[in-house]
């Protein structure tokens, strides 16, 4: 992944390396094919919020193969607990970490390949994971992987697990499209929302191993975030809630939280206003996840030992 200087808390990419932004396709009519309509931008608009705390420190990751945190997840059968992965270069593996940072188990997927692994989100007992990164916009599909939460002794440290997940395949609609962000719910149904500094797009789909599926959008609206700098508009990471009524989701600078109309209920997004909070100090914050009850938000960094932060949930 890249690396980013940081001054006054954000991000600014080194010179030489361009960061690939796809616009929504829009093919030129024909009496035999109908158009894809082009999507609406939406900007947000801050919701009022009751006084909040400030963010704590709650852990520091203690495993120093954890040195790219890319997604992080709370665990359902381990409250308490957290799923973290590495960005590009590492093996397909994924870390389960207790409250205090250190490493209760490494899970190897049988079978899989971290290409550029973005995302890892939970539905019920099932873990997803995404390997839905694509910088320089040229992958024909993305792949999601799945598998149930193991069984292992939650109080000891530094087991090793290996699992043999399923995978699906995706393809968005007209072009490929870089993205950081997943999102599940307990049916199967997973929603992926894109990196675009000119507004973000969710894109949903069922689930099904060993097939390739087509992307479709989620409503038709792109969702436009922050409002200094490029990186302030970059989502980076996402979670919804247990019960699907909440969502938040991060840029390099900020975390955005909305109360949902419906569970899981994305597509009129642009018209609930959403809580934003500034993020502490973070060298390059790409994940982000609500508790199992959905009471706190924890947020990490790219970088060895990095910092976990929690949030309290806004509503």
């Amino acid at each position: 992944m890249k690396q980013l200087f940081y001054g006054c808390g954000i991000p600014f990419i080194f010179c030489g390396i361009a960061l690939s932004a796809h616009s929504a396709e829009n093919p030129a009519p024909t009496i035999s094919t109908p158009t894809i309509a082009t999507p609406t931008v939406s900007e947000l608009v801050e919701a009022d919020a009751p006084e909040l705390p400030a963010p704590t420190l709650a852990a520091t990751l203690q495993d120093p193969r954890l040195n790219e945190v890319s997604g992080l997840a709370a665990s359902r059968r381990y409250p308490g607990l957290f799923y973290a992965h590495n960005d590009s270069g590492d093996t397909a593996r994924v870390f389960l970490m207790n409250g205090k940072g250190e490493t209760v188990a490494v899970i190897n997927l049988k079978g899989a390949y971290a290409r550029d692994w973005e995302d890892i989100t939970l539905a019920g007992n099932e873990v997803y994971v995404g390997d839905i990164g694509d910088n320089l916009g040229n992958r024909d599909a993305v792949q999601i992987y799945r598998f149930a939460e193991p069984l292992l002794d939650s109080q000891k440290i530094n087991q090793t697990v290996e699992v043999a997940p399923q995978v699906c395949a995706f393809r968005f609609p007209g072009a490929p499209r870089d993205a950081e962000t997943l999102l599940a719910s307990p049916d199967g149904r997973i929603w992926i929302l894109s990196k675009e500094s000119g507004g973000s797009t969710f894109f949903s789909q069922t689930f099904q191993d060993k097939k390739t599926k087509n992307l479709q959008r989620a409503g038709n609206t792109k969702i436009r975030f922050g409002a200094f700098g490029i990186f302030t508009k970059l989502a980076t990471g996402g979670d919804f809630s247990d019960d699907g009524m909440k969502l938040v989701v991060t840029t390099y600078a900020q975390i955005y939280e909305w109360k949902l109309n419906a569970p899981f209920g994305v597509s009129d997004l642009t018209s609930i206003k959403p809580v934003i909070r500034d993020l502490p100090g973070l060298k390059q914050c790409e994940s982000v996840c609500y508790s199992s009850d959905g009471k706190q938000i924890f947020v990490s960094s790219e970088g060895k030992n990095a910092p976990l932060w929690t949030f309290k949930s806004a509503f």
